[in-house]
């Protein structure tokens, strides 16, 4: 699997395939068995996850993994932990401009917040940290058909400043719109890899990942059958 600076990539797949394990490979939250994880020509398999983070790699994990007890200003200055630049500041309005509903509750718990505002914070506090590579796993999990266009809208935006992505997402139909190159991964294996528009009309893509069959149109942005 490979991502280009600035490049949008899916990887898809059901339920248990190993996409979310591929991504905790990538930002040290597992030890990969054996192979290589090469960033900008360097081997980080197994480096710790702070490392990797310094090297510019942002991981935005399923289920959000936010401080609940702590706001949401606080959650993303979380995010720049390891900066020493002076435009943490600059950055934080960058995102609340990204998120404009985040900043009327900057002050509040994350805890508090519905599903798509906590989505918000968590890419946003991945974000503070300047990746060039950002790692996002089931962005729309769990979230309103509404704010799952705000989600997906948000992502694009944020790849059109040219931070590159590797985006994991059920909504096989959602992946594929807002990415250039795609990855189909089957029991912990790529089966399948080419550009996004090509696997949208892949037959096998479109009957075991799209819902439909090799006689139908897939709907618009359909969810993954499992």
């Amino acid at each position: 699997m490979r991502v280009a600076d600035g490049e949008a990539v899916a990887l898809i797949g059901s339920n248990g395939a190993g996409k979310s394990t591929t991504l905790k490979t990538l930002s040290g939250m597992l030890a990969p068995r054996s192979g290589a994880v090469l960033h900008q020509g360097t081997d980080i398999a197994g480096a710790p996850t702070h490392v990797i983070a310094r090297r510019g790699i942002a991981h935005v994990p399923e289920g959000r993994r936010l401080f609940p007890r702590m706001s949401v200003r606080e959650n993303l200055y979380l995010g720049a932990f390891h900066r020493k630049d002076r435009e943490v500041q600059q950055d934080l309005d960058a995102q609340l401009d990204l998120f404009p509903r985040l900043r009327e509750r900057i002050d509040q718990d994350a805890g508090t917040l519905s599903g798509g505002e906590q989505q918000m914070v968590a890419i946003a506090r991945a974000l503070m940290s300047r990746p060039s590579l950002l790692l996002l796993d089931e962005p729309s999990l769990g979230l309103s058909p509404l704010m799952v266009t705000t989600v997906f809208e948000a992502i694009a935006a944020i790849h059109a400043t040219g931070t590159a992505l590797l985006l994991v997402e059920q909504n096989a139909g959602q992946a594929l719109s807002v990415t250039s190159r795609g990855y189909v991964m089957r029991s912990g294996e790529i089966v399948k890899e080419g550009p996004s528009d090509e696997l949208r009309t892949d037959p096998m893509v479109r009957e075991i990942y799209l819902g439909a069959t090799s006689h139908q149109e897939p709907a618009a942005d359909p969810q993954v059958t499992h």
